[in-house]
């Protein structure tokens, strides 16, 4: 089973990067946890997480992020290819002035998606917890951007799809500047 996944996130110890690509979800969580959580333990250097990623699962992504958030090794986040949804969130958690994109680098922004499954009760239960995780996701974009929750909710968060070049993304506060030396 470990082997099917080697492929999808490698960690290049000797340079402190992870790599993210594809989908977000639980498996991949918890390597890039463990493989954060390794490195800082090593010591307090910087970490470079590169996120080339069609977004998942929103939990999985909060997984990674508190965890970015605690340790004390500062996260440089380069984002190459595709930077979607739940891997934008990750993306933006990386330290601010260190969130660096590529010209062809590609943004998607959206409102939370949700599924509704089982009878009423059910329905009224996972409403709670959908408007609980749209909070969070609004609270996450405000404290990453500086943004305000109008220009968050009417630009990035709306109804429709939100597509960013590089520049838009760097308007809006979600990377700080292209990466121009080699890595």
């Amino acid at each position: 089973m470990a082997d099917e996944k080697v492929g999808t996130i490698k960690p290049l110890k000797e340079y402190r990067t992870i790599l993210i690509s594809g989908g977000i979800n639980d498996a991949l969580a918890r390597e890039v946890v463990v493989n954060l959580l390794e490195l800082n333990a090593n010591s307090k250097d910087e970490i470079t997480l590169i996120v080339n990623s069609e977004g998942g699962s929103v939990e999985s992504a909060f997984m990674i992020t508190d965890v970015m958030e605690i340790i004390q090794s500062p996260i440089r986040t380069i984002g190459l290819g595709a930077v979607m949804s739940a891997g934008l969130i990750i993306f933006m958690t990386g330290t601010k002035g260190k969130r660096c994109i590529t010209l062809n680098t590609q943004f998607l922004s959206h409102r939370f998606w949700a599924g509704t499954v089982g009878d009423h009760e059910d329905l009224v239960s996972y409403s709670s917890y959908v408007d609980r995780t749209h909070d969070n996701i609004v609270r996450h974009y405000i404290k990453h951007t500086g943004l305000s929750k109008d220009l968050i909710l009417k630009d990035l968060l709306n109804e429709s799809n939100m597509w960013l070049s590089p520049r838009q993304a760097m308007k809006y506060k979600l990377a700080d500047k292209f990466l121009r030396t080699k890595i």
